[in-house]
C-alpha cells in the first residue's frame, strides 16, 4: 500500500545498523526493515509478534534526522514490537467490531421483528 521498498543490509548499512542495535537492546530478533518513500517525516513498528515484526522509516525522517537522533526515534518502534501492540489493536478492533454487529443484528431485528408482527401479531393469529 506504501509502496515501501525492504532494505537489506547491503541496501543501506547505516539504516540496517541502527536497526540491528536498537534490537540488541531491546533483547529482540532483527526485524525486516522498510523504507518508504515520502516527505513526510514518520517512523512506525507492525507484527504480530517480535519474530515476524517490521520497521520501517521514510525518507523524509531520514532526511531530517540525524543518525543519532533516528537511534533514539527507533527504541520507541521497537518497543511497539517487544509489547506486542498491533497484535492487540487487532484483538480490540475484533472484539470492537463483533459488538458492533451484535448491536447493528439486534437493531434490525427490533425493526423488522415490529414489522413483520411482533406480539401483537402473534396473539391475533392464535385468536382465529
Amino acid at each position: 500500500m506504501t509502496k515501501s521498498q525492504h532494505i537489506s543490509e547491503q541496501d543501506d548499512p547505516e539504516l540496517y545498523s541502527i536497526v540491528r542495535e536498537q534490537a540488541r537492546l531491546a533483547g529482540l530478533p532483527m526485524p525486516k526493515v522498510y523504507e518508504i518513500h515520502t516527505d513526510s517525516p514518520n517512523a512506525f513498528a507492525t507484527g504480530r509478534s517480535p519474530k515476524n515484526a517490521a520497521v520501517a522509516v521514510t525518507t523524509g525522517i531520514r532526511r531530517i534526522l540525524s543518525r543519532e537522533e533516528l537511534s533514539a526515534v527507533l527504541p520507541h518502534e521497537m518497543a511497539h514490537v517487544g509489547n506486542r501492540d498491533t497484535l492487540i489493536m487487532a484483538v480490540v478492533a475484533t472484539i470492537a467490531g463483533a459488538i458492533s454487529m451484535l448491536a447493528m443484528i439486534a437493531q434490525f431485528s427490533a425493526i423488522f421483528g415490529g414489522l413483520l408482527g411482533g406480539r401483537e401479531g402473534r396473539d391475533n393469529i392464535s385468536a382465529c
